[in-house]
């Protein structure tokens, strides 16, 4: 996960940060990441599943297909990309639909 440059709380993780709020971090900026659980509970699907779905979305670099890490963090904009494969449109358009 990156840690916001001006983060002084909680190692970074924005998510369980008692400064956070709403979705938004401690300067009121969305927080943009998910992790694999969240993203597999969401979808009523596999890790494995859950994976090459993002693959196929056009994750940089790859996700391991083979890994286990409900932990791992996945950023907006992979999301983002595959919800627009899904929706049929552009993500550009769904990005903006989204924040």
């Amino acid at each position: 996960m990156n840690r916001p440059n001006y983060c002084t709380q909680n190692e970074g993780d924005c998510k369980t940060c008692s400064l956070a709020n709403d979705g938004r971090d401690c300067r009121q900026n969305p927080i943009r990441y998910y992790t694999l659980a969240e993203i597999t509970a969401c979808l009523a699907t596999t890790e494995r599943t859950a994976r090459e779905l993002l693959n196929s979305a056009g994750a940089d670099p790859k996700l391991d297909v083979r890994a286990v890490n409900p932990d791992e963090v996945i950023p907006w904009d992979w999301l983002v990309e595959y919800l627009a494969l899904r929706a049929g449109c552009s993500w550009h358009k769904l990005d903006e639909l989204l924040r």
